[in-house]
């Protein structure tokens, strides 16, 4: 049968510091206000190929403990009118893609905000029997300033990378079915096989003088035969977004 593709974004949660408790810092309610902005967007860029996000996740809020995933993808779920998922703790990775191979359609992307600590684990729980490729980092980096895009002094030392986001493509194809097979399964139900990572970048979420665009998210330099129209102005800021290789599973 034919093959199908999808994307996972995982990103942090926004920043925090030292007099922010629980919550988002200054600076994490502005990236929650800008990526609601950005990722709302009908353009298409190099973070988001198919257009704005389908599914959205963040990690478990309880009482008493951090609720900054939740927060830093709030604004987007209710700029986009979707759900948000927040009933999968953050350590529980297996939970987390056993929910993503279930809801996540073909042509759609979810943005999944999650703890830093636990992102490189949820890549490996969806790259399931392929192990944990070498090319792909074991952990979230510690700083990831550049050149347009800087943390405030003002966030917590002990991990300042809150501009990054990993990009994942996703395939899976209809199985064949044999008659007596399809009888069972029903006309309308095609059997498909699992979602599989076959690709994944490293990028931005800001860009060089980008700061305040609604359009410059995410690495979002728009590609070339992307439609221009008044609510996707031409995007002008260039940024090197690709801080990691691409990493191609088959």
């Amino acid at each position: 049968g034919g093959a199908e593709l999808a994307r996972i974004i995982i990103i942090r949660h926004g920043e925090k510091d030292h007099a922010s408790g629980n919550g988002l810092a200054p600076a994490g309610r502005a990236r929650a206000q800008y990526l609601a902005r950005c990722m709302s967007q009908p353009a298409r860029s190099l973070a988001l190929p198919n257009g704005p996000p389908t599914l959205l996740m963040a990690s478990e809020s309880k009482k008493g403990k951090s609720h900054r995933s939740e927060d830093t993808v709030r604004p987007l779920a209710d700029a986009l009118h979707l759900d948000l998922d927040t009933s999968i703790k953050s350590s529980d990775v297996k939970l987390f893609a056993e929910r993503t191979q279930e809801k996540l359609a073909a042509d759609g992307t979810l943005v999944a905000a999650w703890h830093h600590e636990t992102a490189p684990k949820l890549v490996e729980a969806l790259l399931g029997h392929y192990g944990y490729q070498p090319e792909w980092p074991s952990k979230w980096p510690h700083e990831c300033d550049e050149d347009g895009w800087s943390e405030p002094d003002s966030v917590q030392k002990g991990g300042r990378c809150y501009d990054l986001l990993w990009r994942m493509t996703l395939r899976r194809h209809h199985k064949n079915l044999d008659q007596r097979e399809e009888r069972r399964a029903g006309a309308s139900s095609p059997k498909r096989s699992s979602w599989t990572i076959v690709g994944a970048i490293g990028s931005r979420q800001h860009g060089k003088n980008c700061q305040g665009s609604n359009v410059c998210c995410c690495s979002a330099v728009a590609e070339p035969s992307a439609p221009q129209t008044e609510r996707s102005p031409r995007v002008s800021c260039r940024v090197s977004h690709q801080i990691y290789e691409v990493l191609s599973v088959t």
